[in-house]
């Protein structure tokens, strides 16, 4: 019974779930849902197909007038179908063409099928309402009215704002929207609105409004609705679309015992990493996306070794992530201690006690260290006596420096490292360590598997050309100088048959020509600009700086914008964890510096400035991907990239190749984003300017090869 539900007067996007808080409670209560509203689109069901599914199953109907302005995605052709004849053969391709559209993209697919089949099935039945051909056009006079009402058999919700049943229309991070709600059984004037909300659906739809005509689906429509259905039940429909979109069984299976940690079950994805793991003779290395579960994949290995004896030990690259996985442990084995080592721990360091963890077999034990504290002479002796050893290697290309190394001489019977980027950048002998250790076995799982799979959050790539200042450009052009000379040097020595190891001096001149990109004055500017156009109370902002002095003028930029942001960098003096907490709570901006790069999960993250640009792939991946995961009430993720580009010649543009480099990172950043061809077109406006090769800019070898 709806009577049983309770709502505030009225509900506020910026501050308030509305979907979680009034949207599914009522369909879990109500019988039937009338909604008039500006426009209607197929995307509304991503956010409430679990709701619906429910809906649906108790025998809940719903109606639903929509203006003919629908989404150009979903209904153009429905629209046009009304404004025409039926039978009209030029709209009915339209219309087929519009459907197949729909088919075709992997994210609609089967919401478009669930929805024909709940129209067919009469579960769903939608009109569309215009106002009469007396008015004209040229006013832009539109059926625009948003009430929607909850009824069960004795009460009813009224609610009326100025939200529309589209994504943006309800999403947590679309329009700044609110309602008001009237609960019929509060009495009084709700229970007047309730019941005038009540007439005014009922007359629409019969009708009976004067100068609004309300139309029901053209046959035409229907006939393509049902080929799309198929002949499957509106539940069965609903079922793979749950599945489709958050990776649940449904039905009779979800009966069905599955590998879980931490009480969700694992993804498709998790379990053929663990069968690869057993295939590979215990050896492998997860190089799944950032945000894609390597943890709790790793924690699963961790359960089921445990119990067959064996003995783990995690090794961590920072004190951050082992905090975090000793929650996590403790989470998932709260009846199995846990060695803590490094980070201020160390009980370890007494005599006999990381060896009595290590062979005691009477009990589970799990051991968890930092990096710097493994790779010391008395840790290191302990493991290599170590029998039945499970190593487990988080962010496993930090293993790959050369004093990290020596952690791959200890000869593990398991082995599982972790990272969305195992090759090491620049670094082809350490890649070669790491991959010869785990015997080359990798189980790949790449981001836009996990963005098609709903595992990560897609987001919106906002690349934006900036140029240096006059005295930042002179001292460009100095050294751009000064390193083409140094190049034609090398080129001479080199073909009098001198053999030429690493110019130690060349380097030096391309860092310091580098810097003046990173720390590029307009960078400030761009995010001072950025974020006060568009930060809202309860966004989630994380501003990646590229050091101290660039955070600390954009810290004073953004206050003197008349907004405060937060620090999280080593030289803080606030706690990280306090911050961080802080952060998801109440939202806010975040000035970062590369500590967040590795590991630190803040999934509440909903748009991020990325002004420390950085050619190392790994970087910007970690980056992007502390971003995307995902959380609760958030379903986009906006990154703002502002590409330093100095005006240069073609040639020198190939050559220095700095140009190309803030080219290829956008590039890889843009393949992915939901709105890919918007943010290639400044990204081939920049290579038409220059003379650099589109083509060569969106080749395979350029984009997307890591397996982020």
């Amino acid at each position: 019974m709806l009577s049983r539900l309770s709502f505030p007067p009225q509900l506020e996007k910026e501050s308030d779930d509305i979907v979680a808080e009034f949207y599914l409670p009522c369909l879990s209560e109500a019988r039937r849902y009338d909604r008039i509203t500006g426009y209607f689109s197929s995307s509304v069901f991503v956010l409430l197909w679990q709701g619906m599914r429910d809906f649906v199953r108790k025998g809940g109907k719903t109606r639903i007038i929509c203006s003919p302005a629908l989404s150009n995605r979903d209904a153009e052709a429905l629209v046009n179908a009304y404004q025409e004849r039926e039978d009209d053969t030029r709209l009915c391709a339209s219309l087929n063409a519009e459907l197949e559209a729909m088919l075709a993209d992997p994210q609609l697919a089967e919401p478009t099928k669930a929805l024909a089949s709940l129209i067919i099935a009469g579960c769903v039945d939608v009109r569309v309402a215009d106002l009469e051909r007396a008015y004209d056009a040229s006013t832009k006079r539109m059926f625009h009215d948003k009430v929607g009402l909850f009824l069960d058999d004795s009460d009813g919700v009224a609610f009326r704002g100025s939200m529309n049943e589209t994504f943006l229309g309800l999403s947590g991070f679309g329009h700044i929207e609110s309602i008001d709600i009237n609960p019929s059984w509060e009495g009084g004037r709700d229970r007047e609105r309730v019941e005038r909300a009540k007439h005014r659906f009922d007359a629409l739809w019969n009708g009976e409004v004067p100068t609004v005509r309300v139309r029901r689906l053209p046959q035409v429509t229907l006939e393509e609705l049902r080929r799309a259905a198929g002949t499957a039940d509106p539940e069965i429909r609903i079922d793979a679309v749950v599945a489709h979109l958050y990776g649940a069984q449904v039905g009779p299976s979800a009966l069905a015992p599955m590998p879980s940690v931490l009480g969700n079950p694992l993804r498709d994805h998790q379990l053929s990493a663990w069968e690869a793991f057993q295939h590979s003779d215990l050896r492998l290395i997860l190089a799944h996306a950032t945000g894609a579960g390597k943890t709790a994949t790793a924690l699963w290995a961790i359960s089921q070794l445990l119990a067959a004896g064996m003995h783990p030990v995690v090794i961590v690259p920072t004190r951050l992530l082992l905090r975090q996985w000793y929650l996590a442990m403790k989470s998932a084995f709260p009846t199995s201690p846990v060695l803590r080592c490094g980070d201020g721990h160390d009980q370890w360091r007494s005599p006999g006690v990381l060896h009595e963890w290590l062979s005691d077999g009477s009990r589970p034990r799990l051991v968890l260290s930092v990096l710097a504290t493994a790779v010391t002479d008395p840790f290191l002796g302990e493991l290599r006596g170590t029998h039945d050893l499970f190593l487990v290697l988080d962010e496993v290309h930090s293993v790959g420096s050369q004093t990290n190394r020596r952690l791959l001489e200890v000869d593990a019977d398991a082995r599982l490292g972790l990272s969305a980027t195992p090759e090491r950048y620049c670094d082809p002998g350490g890649t070669d360590a790491i991959l010869a250790y785990f015997n080359h076995a990798v189980h790949t799982y790449s981001l836009a598997e996990a963005l098609h799979d709903r595992v990560l959050t897609p987001y919106q790539y906002l690349p934006e050309p900036i140029t240096l200042t006059e005295a930042e450009q002179a001292q460009w052009d100095r050294l751009s100088a000064l390193i083409r000379r140094r190049l034609a040097r090398d080129a001479n020595m080199a073909a009098r048959g001198t053999r030429l190891e690493d110019d130690a001096a060349l380097l030096r001149l391309r860092v310091a020509r580098a810097r003046v990109a990173k720390r590029a004055e307009a960078k400030t500017a761009y995010a001072v600009r950025v974020a006060g156009r568009d930060y809202r109370d309860g966004h989630r902002w994380v501003i990646y700086c590229e050091d101290l002095a660039q955070l600390t003028a954009v810290r004073q930029g953004l206050r003197g914008a008349g907004l405060a942001p937060m620090e999280y960098h080593t030289s803080m003096h606030a706690d990280e964890e306090a911050t961080l907490a802080r952060f998801a709570l109440q939202g806010g901006l975040l000035l970062a510096i590369r500590c967040l790069d590795e590991g630190v999960d803040i999934p509440s993250a909903t748009h991020a400035i990325v002004l420390a640009s950085s050619r190392n792939p790994r970087q910007f991946v970690q980056r992007r991907g502390r971003l995307l995961r995902r959380a609760r009430g958030k379903d986009t993720v906006f990154i703002h990239d502002p590409l330093v580009i100095p005006p240069v010649s073609a040639d020198q543009a190939r050559s220095d190749g700095l140009v190309w480099g803030e080219l290829s990172r956008a590039a890889r950043f843009s393949q992915s984003a939901a709105n890919a061809a918007e943010a290639a077109r400044p990204l081939d406006a920049i290579c038409i300017d220059r003379g650099l090769d589109v083509d060569l800019l969106w080749s395979a070898d350029n984009t997307e090869t890591d397996n982020d």
